[in-house]
């Protein structure tokens, strides 16, 4: 499950475990914010459901429709997946800085 919580500066930090249904919860986040570009922090959300996956997009899409949407480290499959469908070229949906989900190497 998410959780959504404002970050203070009209944006706000995405995290948890992305599940079915979990795209509500964003939806309602995104119907009380201000004009303007919403700022999402995705640096602790994670996401191993396909199906989750199709619902954030689409509720992202649905978001970005009322005004841009910049996605902050964004992990790499919905980053991906984003530009596989064609959603980062209508300028609506951006991505800044989005994480390399890749094991590391080194300490």
């Amino acid at each position: 499950m998410i959780r959504v919580e404002p970050d203070g500066a009209g944006g706000a930090r995405v995290g948890g475990e992305l599940e079915r249904g979990d795209a509500a919860r964003l939806q309602a986040a995104a119907a009380e914010r201000g004009p303007g570009v919403w700022r999402l922090d995705l640096d602790e959300l994670e996401i191993d459901d396909g199906a989750a996956l199709a619902e954030l997009i689409s509720a992202l899409r649905a978001v970005a429709r009322s005004g841009p949407v910049e996605l902050w480290a964004a992990p790499q499959m919905l980053a991906h997946t984003l530009y596989k469908v064609g959603e980062l070229d209508r300028g609506e949906i951006r991505l800044v800085e989005p994480r390399s989900d890749e094991g590391r190497l080194g300490p």
